[in-house]
């Protein structure tokens, strides 16, 4: 396929192939929304390989397993009767339930296999450089049990194979006045050479499918794609608009709006050098540890623990990176004044010093899920005896740490690079930007280009719906 693409007339205006599986093309498995996982015969081949692998002597399978009767031939994939014993809200020890954590890690391992394979045939097969990629590092907006995440999703951010990986915005956040925030861990991404890219398929007023529509009218439309814009602007990440091909953007409005957001990711003058103080940190190794099996109903636990404690923190009036555990492991990632860890319950050695080394540094850090690093850790460590923290209390915590707080209206949602500052909110209303220093000039870019008072802070009459962003320089 890949080569009649590249010998046809439009192979030149070819920039990158995107391989993909399963529902929605997101290499979830067909099915999986009531019949998950795979545990065919050649899932068994694979999962007996990756015990032989793993493991090399029946001994040791034997003492992880607390079985003495399994060995590494007769070793078969978890019934469901042992995969479904997980309950929602329930948090797994290490040495415990070992064949299901084992097959949950299989799957992931497999899902990578076949991207990898994909995306290299791809790469080779183009004969030219191209960007290929996959839908695919989902860490927000799941609900799935840990056999639906690609919970080896920081492996491929070292893939020689994949360059980009998409993700769209969860359903639940799409509204105006919501963050509808990406669901990858976009700010890792750059730390291993590799493009986040936000998919905005926000529904506009023009859609008539009821399937993750959050928009009343033009207005709110506009104010919602803005958003996702100044979203992806301010994070350094990409961003596709994608309407299904069913016509959503037809209207000369949304054509127009689309012609003034690429004039300012154009601009020479652009600086979107991340000025986070706040730092989520996302750990897809202890996933399985906190997710339950049952899929019909949702793995309300860890989306609450995950997706609704950072939904909160996007409100606090400061700008916060998603990194993965594993940058702390390496301590390639900046340095931040305070963490949220949302579901470290999986500890090593080496994540406890990754923890303590942060703290050692003077930072603060917030554990919503980590019973097991309770009473361990120097100063600066507090846990939360409860899975969901409200926005006002992220706020105080993060200030205490000396985060500069933008705006404290906690219904705003704040975007902030270094040459960027703005707010997204669905009512309107005076909004008051406090800068971290004096500013030479300010131009508001959105929804309209004036020019603001240079100084400390920016002070403006927020519009229903709106998005304004403001172009900063110090």
């Amino acid at each position: 396929m890949i080569d009649k693409l590249e010998g046809s007339l439009i192979g030149k205006r070819i920039i990158g192939y995107m391989p993909t599986y399963g529902i929605y093309s997101e290499w979830h498995y067909y099915g999986m929304a009531n019949d998950m996982p795979d545990t065919g015969i050649p899932m068994q081949h694979a999962f007996s390989q990756y015990l032989k692998d793993k493991y090399k002597t029946d001994k040791a399978l034997q003492t992880a397993w607390k079985d003495k009767t399994v060995t590494l031939d007769n070793a078969r994939i978890p019934s469901a009767e042992a995969r479904l014993a997980r309950k929602n809200g329930e948090i797994f020890k290490n040495g415990t339930d070992c064949r299901v954590l084992d097959f949950d890690d299989c799957m992931a391992l497999s899902v990578n296999r076949c991207q990898d394979f994909f995306n290299a045939r791809a790469k080779s097969s183009a004969g030219r450089p191209v960007l290929v990629g996959n839908y695919s590092g989902y860490f927000f907006g799941m609900q799935y049990p840990a056999v639906g995440w690609q919970t080896r999703t920081p492996e491929m951010l070292n893939s020689k194979s994949m360059d980009f990986q998409v993700s769209p915005i969860p359903y639940a956040l799409r509204k105006s006045g919501d963050s509808a925030m990406p669901r990858g861990v976009f700010d890792s991404y750059p730390f291993h050479g590799k493009v986040p890219i936000m998919e905005a398929d926000t529904r506009t007023h023009l859609s008539v499918s009821s399937a993750g529509a959050s928009s009343t009218c033009m207005k709110d439309t506009i104010g919602q794609l803005t958003r996702e814009f100044c979203n992806a602007f301010t994070h350094g990440a990409a961003i596709w608009y994608y309407d299904f091909n069913l016509g959503w953007y037809d209207h000369p409005e949304y054509l127009n709006l689309f012609t003034k957001l690429l004039d300012i990711w154009k601009r020479d003058d652009i600086d979107v050098t991340r000025v986070s103080e706040v730092a989520v940190v996302c750990d897809f190794d202890s996933v399985p540890y906190h997710t339950s099996e049952s899929n019909m109903n949702g793995n309300f636990f860890t989306y609450c623990l995950i997706s609704r404690n950072t939904n909160e923190l996007n409100f606090i009036g400061a700008p916060n990176d998603t990194i993965l555990m594993e940058d702390l492991i390496s301590d390639q990632a900046p340095k931040y004044k305070f963490y949220l860890f949302l579901n470290l319950v999986h500890i090593t050695s080496e994540k406890e010093a990754a923890v303590r080394r942060l703290l050692s540094r003077g930072a603060k850090a917030l554990f919503l899920c980590s019973p097991d690093l309770k009473g361990k850790l120097p100063t600066g460590a507090i846990f939360s005896s409860t899975p969901f923290v409200k926005r006002d209390e992220l706020r105080t915590l993060a200030s205490s740490a000396g985060v500069h707080i933008y705006c404290d209206d906690p219904d705003s949602l704040v975007f902030a690079s270094r040459g960027f500052v703005g707010v997204h909110r669905k009512s309107a209303g005076t909004v008051t930007l406090e800068l971290p220093r004096k500013a030479k000039s300010i131009q508001r870019v959105l929804p309209e280009n004036s020019q603001m008072p240079p100084g400390n802070r920016i002070v403006f009459q927020h519009q229903e719906f709106d998005t304004d962003l403001f172009k900063v320089t110090y």
